[in-house]
Formats: C-alpha cells, sequence, structure tokens
C-alpha cells in the first residue's frame, strides 16, 4: 500500500512539471547524510569543514599575506661574522631560509618537527607564515595559534571540554605555535 502511494505522489509530482524525487531532502553530503558522522568516525565532509575554518581563522589571525619566502629580506641581517665566528649572521639567515624553503616544499607524512628559536626580531615568526602560506595552498591541514594564547586556552578549557583546543592541535598535520 505505501509502495501505491509513493507511486501516486511521484506521478503527481511529475505531472505539475516536479522531479519524481522533489520532495525528498537534498544532503550536501551523501556519504552522512549531512549528520556528520559515517558510522562511527566523522565523515570526511565535516574533516574537510574544520579544515576550511582552520585555513580561515589563520588567514584572519596571521599575517600569512606579508609573510613569504621571497619576501624575507635577507639585506636586514649583518654580513660581517659573529663574534668568535667565521660565519655572519647574514648567512646563518640563508641557510634557515633555504632550510624553511626545503622543508614546506618537501613537507608529508612523517615529517620531522621543527623548532626555530632565538630573540625577538629574528624573522622566526616570518619564516613560520610563509612555510604556513605555502602548506595552506596544498591544503594541508595546518593550525596556526600563539604559544601563549594556545596555552591559555587549554587551562581555561581543562574544566569545561578539555579537548577542544588540545584536540585541535594534536589533530594538525602542521602545528605553528
Amino acid at each position: 500500500q505505501l509502495d501505491a502511494i509513493e507511486a501516486e505522489r511521484a506521478a503527481l509530482l511529475t505531472q505539475n512539471g516536479f522531479d519524481a524525487d522533489a520532495l525528498q531532502p537534498k544532503f550536501r553530503c551523501p556519504i552522512c547524510k549531512d549528520t556528520g558522522r559515517d558510522g562511527s568516525h566523522l565523515c570526511r565532509c565535516v574533516e574537510q569543514r574544520v579544515r576550511a575554518l582552520r585555513r580561515e581563522e589563520l588567514m584572519r589571525t596571521a599575517p600569512l599575506a606579508g609573510s613569504r619566502f621571497d619576501n624575507f629580506d635577507l639585506s636586514l641581517y649583518p654580513d660581517r661574522p659573529v663574534p668568535g665566528g667565521s660565519t655572519s649572521i647574514r648567512r646563518i639567515m640563508e641557510n634557515n631560509l633555504v632550510y624553511c624553503r626545503e622543508y614546506a616544499a618537501n613537507f608529508g607524512p612523517g615529517c620531522p618537527s621543527l623548532f626555530l628559536t632565538g630573540n625577538a626580531g629574528l624573522g622566526k615568526t616570518h619564516l613560520a607564515l610563509a612555510i604556513a602560506g605555502e602548506l595552506i595552498t596544498r591544503g594541508v591541514d595546518l593550525l596556526y595559534i600563539p604559544s601563549q594564547i594556545a596555552f591559555a586556552q587549554i587551562e581555561q578549557e581543562r574544566r569545561e571540554d578539555p579537548d577542544e583546543t588540545l584536540g585541535a592541535m594534536l589533530d594538525a598535520e602542521l602545528l605553528i605555535l
């Protein structure tokens, strides 16, 4: 009886210029039917949306446009040997620039961590954001968050939702603190 009613409904829709399935829900994601779950796992559509939101957040909070490899100005660094050494700061920074470019170009699963240290104003953030800019264009799931903010959020969420910030940090393919 139900089949007959559905056939009648489809016929009425068709007679009135509609597709037979016009009253059926139109899901954005055919895998999860917009539930966000694929069995017991998050659906790929949710993971893709999370990645897109992370990229949007990074674009809002980080000066990516001004932090590229091609505008890293080596002339800002002295070209004289460091005290007690034979290499200039400019040469060291040039090596760092080359290394970071290669890191971005070869980034993938199993890629080692990169730890940039030094005093303020030496170009660490510029190089980290240049890496981020390169990888965002390749669709890498990355998260950029200043360490002070990350630790403050983790502490705040410890009592409320302990996995939100820390989970996002652990899930990212690349985490830039």
